[in-house]
């Protein structure tokens, strides 16, 4: 760390060692490479946990403790599906390290944000049957394991000396989408119910493919638009030790050879 440079900040483009992490944080930075990808790190994380938490937001419409009447779920359904959500972004939390590692964050995001947005937008279909949800819930799971890329995306873009603070801030940002859809989607239910005069059970239907598009679209940004390394692709990364014009030399004599 430069001396005299402070690691946290708010405006400027943070300096770069010579691997070509940032050595600081400048949080309402946008500049390439480093603070774009921070932001790409932290949205994409935000984005799906608002929709792995979609439900949750409306879990109030969903069912009422000692009824069952006019609600999709009861109590006790409701509360095993929970358990199925979880468990999947345990799994996928486990599987999405070594992902990482093989293809990068950026595709790894992509790839969560795309496939976790299928089975939101596909709530109407499982309705009818607490055995559906279930499966949904469990595939919608998915999504929970957005937080590894987030993380890794901070890990190849910050130096030591930072990434502490880069992964807080990204973690935390991430973090809120999950408050945030519990305040969103009972506002979005309003508009189908109330707007547009349809019943709960209707409205129901069409409100989660808001953040089913919302997710599939950030997930094919992050595909386009954000990058693996201060070198840009995950092949041309710096390893460790390596400077960035020692990466850069690497990589020409390999495609040279290719």
């Amino acid at each position: 760390m430069s001396s005299g440079v402070p690691k946290l900040g708010f405006f400027g483009k943070p300096p770069q060692d010579a691997s070509g992490k940032a050595l600081g944080l400048r949080l309402f930075n946008f500049s390439a490479p480093n603070m774009k990808n921070f932001h790409w790190a932290w949205l994409t994380f935000h984005i799906g946990f608002f929709s792995w938490y979609s439900i949750a937001g409306l879990s109030a419409f969903l069912y009422k403790k000692g009824e069952t009447e006019g609600y999709v779920l009861t109590e006790d359904s409701y509360a095993t599906s929970v358990m199925f959500a979880v468990a999947s972004t345990i799994i996928m939390r486990f599987a999405f390290g070594p992902i990482c590692d093989a293809f990068g964050p950026r595709l790894s995001q992509a790839f969560i944000l795309v496939f976790g947005s299928i089975p939101v937008a596909c709530f109407a279909l499982a309705m009818d049957s607490h055995v559906k949800i279930y499966i949904l819930r469990f595939a919608i799971g998915f999504l929970g394991a957005s937080f590894v890329p987030c993380q890794f995306f901070t890990s190849q873009f910050f130096a030591p000396s930072v990434v502490g603070s880069a992964n807080a801030f990204s973690g935390g940002w991430g973090n809120l989408g999950a408050g945030v859809t519990l305040l969103v989607m009972p506002w979005l239910l309003r508009i189908f119910t109330g707007g547009l005069g349809m019943s709960v059970n209707e409205g129901l239907k069409w409100v989660f493919l808001i953040p089913a598009a919302i997710t599939c679209s950030v997930g094919i940004m992050v595909f386009f638009f954000a990058d693996d390394s201060p070198q840009g692709s995950w092949k041309n990364r710096a390893l460790p030790g390596e400077t960035a014009e020692q990466a850069a030399e690497r990589c020409r004599i390999r495609d040279e050879k290719a």
